[in-house]
């Protein structure tokens, strides 16, 4: 039976405050029979206090780790270059001398290397340096899913937090970016990555996800208790357990750092309704457990089993339904090495937001690097952060058209012959001036870079109808809400009677079309990527146009007519160039 690992982190900082919150937090696992990992930050292993009362949680067979928060104290300043708040923005040299300088306490007051760290963000020069001179490191915590724009602008501007365009799971991170994962052991780094926190997958797309997330207390912030009580957060481990369905198994964690959980806290208005909480949901997974559907491991008892059961490249998928109003809507997420995809079914199923980590762009940041501060992989689909990108199909009838995007679909996961992941959009009704048109879609995951979309024709309210089935993409690229500079990206379109041609991005709306198409695609140099469709068997038309400055996309479809009955069938492609 699939199961869903769960890791239960405390992170031990500095202060009688903090140690008040973690012996609660640690009462409170073990009366639910869970041991948990414990990672101390730089201030907490300079308090003695601190440090004592850990090794006795050690000694009940808790693990014991690092977490990159909460460093740059009094007693660290003599070490970094800065006074820098977050590792991952000091530079590369201040960074070594800040990982070594904890290393080394940690060391001399436990006598071991630990196995398991954290951070918010653990950039990739930061993670290879940490792997190459302490090869017991197993597993990190690297990052914050989708804790990007959205997030930096609903805290106006004072939480300095991009990790957007990452997996939401667990993988073997990259050796170029911190958020891509790696395609095979000799492109990854030699440990298992981990998220901060689990998300609510509908709201990461339209919602600040801090609100909602595997964090009790946080869903304080969005509102969605009552008092003490949430069935919101049951409802919401009750969807991550779902997902074991799809993958063979899932990964939770619950990390709760300790000022969530203390009287005076600047987080919640009632800290004893944060407690309260924090016991339900330890609760609510022991119960879990008892049924056989949770296991409780520790961060490095999870690193094992992702490399001998999983390792590096598998595919991860993820179907989630609206667990907070209880409406129909649903999104379903694909990440593997080559790129990540998103698709809300709201709106018939568009892809709605695409990473393609097949440029292998750097993500190291810090005042050393050319990026600086923005670690985010960037997107060639955004719709939350780009309105007018998306993939989507368009049907047309004489004179009229209509898109997917005015129908809610509904989708579920199934796996092919040959076993790879694939979404099937469950019919919907679209209409077509006065003509009615049931249509299937369904998008085959492949795992090497491409995506099989099918558009079937189930239905017509007059079986004679020939009709126009279009794939359209609109893309651009980007890491925020704001454009980019476009010129330099080549769109090309080539035919089956080798007619070719190609327009370079200049902002003056130029198109060209073609008979007969083998290929339409975007080359976007500025993150070495290309971007395709191809017909999978014969398309009537396909064309590329770029954009102007006021709606500043390029545009790629393929057409065919089909009649009841008809299929078109295309490939969504993405390289590296």
């Amino acid at each position: 039976m699939s199961k869903m690992y769960v890791n239960v982190i405390h992170r031990a900082d500095r202060g009688a405050s903090m140690l008040e919150g973690i012996k609660f937090q640690q009462d409170e696992a073990h009366r639910a029979g869970i041991r948990t990992t414990i990672l101390l930050s730089y201030e907490g292993l300079c308090d003695p206090d601190m440090v004592a009362y850990v090794k006795t949680q050690m000694g009940l067979g808790d693990e014991i780790g690092i977490h990159f928060h909460n460093m740059m104290c009094e007693e660290m300043l003599p070490y970094a270059e800065s006074d820098e708040q977050a590792l991952y923005l000091h530079s590369f040299s201040s960074k070594k001398k800040i990982v070594d300088r904890i290393f080394e306490v940690f060391q001399a007051e436990f006598g071991f290397v630990p196995t398991a760290i954290g951070g918010y963000i653990m950039d990739t020069e930061t993670t290879l340096y940490i792997k190459e001179k302490y090869p017991q490191v197993k597993t990190s915590i690297t990052n914050c899913f989708e804790e990007g724009v959205k997030m930096f602008e609903g805290n106006n501007g004072s939480w300095y937090l991009f990790s957007d365009g990452g997996p939401w799971g667990a993988f073997y991170p990259s050796k170029y970016h911190y958020l891509a994962p790696g395609r095979d052991k000799e492109s990854s780094i030699d440990l298992v990555a981990l998220p901060h926190l689990n998300r609510d997958m509908v709201l990461a797309l339209t919602s600040r996800d801090d609100y909602f997330s595997s964090h009790p207390a946080n869903v304080m912030r969005a509102k969605a208790n009552d008092g003490p009580n949430s069935p919101y957060m049951h409802r919401f481990v009750d969807q991550w357990i779902e997902q074991k369905n799809y993958n063979g198994f899932s990964y939770y964690n619950v990390f709760v750092s300790t000022p969530w959980v203390v009287p005076g806290n600047i987080f919640v208005d009632n800290f004893e309704h944060a407690r309260a909480l924090y016991i339900d949901s330890l609760q609510y997974l022991k119960g879990k457990a008892e049924q056989g559907e949770v296991e409780f491991v520790t961060m490095s008892e999870f690193a094992d089993f992702y490399k001998t059961e999983i390792g590096a490249g598998a595919a991860e998928v993820n179907l989630w339904k609206d667990i907070l109003a209880g409406t129909k809507r649903q999104t379903f997420w694909y990440a593997d090495s080559y790129f990540r995809a998103a698709i809300d079914l709201n709106i018939g199923g568009v892809i709605c937001d695409f990473r393609p980590y097949v440029g292998e762009l750097s993500g190291d940041t810090g005042p050393d690097t050319d990026i600086l501060w923005n670690g985010n992989y960037p997107y060639v689909i955004a719709r939350e952060h780009r309105g007018h990108s998306g993939h989507r199909c368009v049907i047309k009838y004489g004179d009229a058209s209509a898109s997917i995007e005015g129908k809610r679909a509904k989708g579920r996961i199934e796996r092919t012959h040959d076993g790879k992941q694939q979404l099937v959009v469950e019919p919907i009704s679209i209409q077509v001036g006065d003509l009615e048109v049931t249509l299937e879609s369904a998008f085959t995951f492949t795992g090497d870079g491409r995506i099989l979309i099918e558009r079937r024709v189930l239905e017509l309210s007059d079986p004679t109808a020939e009709i126009t089935l279009t794939e359209v993409l609109d893309g651009c690229y980007g890491t925020t809400v704001y454009p980019e500079d476009m010129r330099g990206i080549e769109l090309t379109v080539l035919s089956h009677q080798e007619e070719k041609h190609t327009i370079p991005f200049t902002y003056r709306s130029k198109e060209a079309r073609v008979a007969a198409p083998t290929e339409v695609k975007a080359v976007i140099p500025q993150i070495r990527t290309q971007l395709s469709l191809t017909p999978e068997g014969e398309a009537d038309w396909g064309s590329v146009k770029e954009g102007v400055l006021f709606k500043p996309y390029y545009k790629l479809t393929l057409e065919k007519k089909v009649q009841l009955g008809g299929v078109l069938s295309s490939w969504l492609n993405v390289e590296k160039r």
